[in-house]
């Protein structure tokens, strides 16, 4: 193969992630958003899962961009399901939303990266089960177990000593659907030392 051939296929492979990046851009995504909006609660319909898919990491950004800005619930819902179209392509973006000061954002983004299943986030997630929010220390302990299982149990167990009655009852839940026999010993201790001061 000729040099020249080379360099021209290279400036074709340049020029087609160039025009990639160009649709996902946020401009592009910011006018999908009415059609988002418009799709029904599930499944998504049309073309617009396989336009998701296509598009990937780029068009995941914006997308979690405005699920933090948007305050209709039903809208961040809709939003929720264009990201879980794009699945495991936005989990990068997701996991940098990790860091975001909204609750409800926070939130969102651990119940999604524990459905998309990717065990690449488990360390970021883990970190949450310290979030300020209850509701986001909850949904931590759920995506947890459905990341990894194995490595979810012990810092569950762990975390059951310095857990609020807002989230003790969730830790406690998750370790029974588990089903770890290493978390017996710690929940029975939980059970006596709760008799003993109640």
């Amino acid at each position: 193969v000729s040099s020249a051939s080379k360099a021209g296929g290279t400036k074709i492979s340049q020029a087609l992630h160039d025009l990639y990046m160009r649709m996902a851009g946020a401009r592009n995504v910011n006018a999908l958003l009415p059609v988002i909006y418009q799709q029904p609660t599930e499944p998504m319909t049309s073309q617009l899962p396989r336009l998701l898919g296509l598009l990937g990491q780029p068009a995941a950004r914006p997308l979690v961009y405005c699920l933090g800005q948007e305050e209709d619930r039903p809208k961040r819902f809709k939003l929720l399901n264009a990201l879980r179209t794009i699945g495991s392509k936005a989990e990068r973006p997701l996991r940098e939303a990790l860091a975001a000061p909204e609750w409800y954002l926070v939130r969102n983004v651990v119940s999604l990266l524990g459905e998309i299943g990717e065990t690449s986030a488990f360390d970021d997630v883990a970190l949450t089960l310290s979030h300020k929010d209850a509701r986001v220390r909850r949904m931590a302990a759920k995506s947890l177990g459905r990341l990894d299982a194995d490595r979810a149990v012990p810092l569950l167990i762990e975390a059951l000593s310095k857990a609020d009655p807002n989230t003790l009852l969730e830790f406690v839940t998750q370790l029974g659907d588990l089903k770890d026999p290493s978390s017996v010993s710690p929940l029975v201790a939980l059970l006596q030392d709760g008799n003993s001061t109640g």
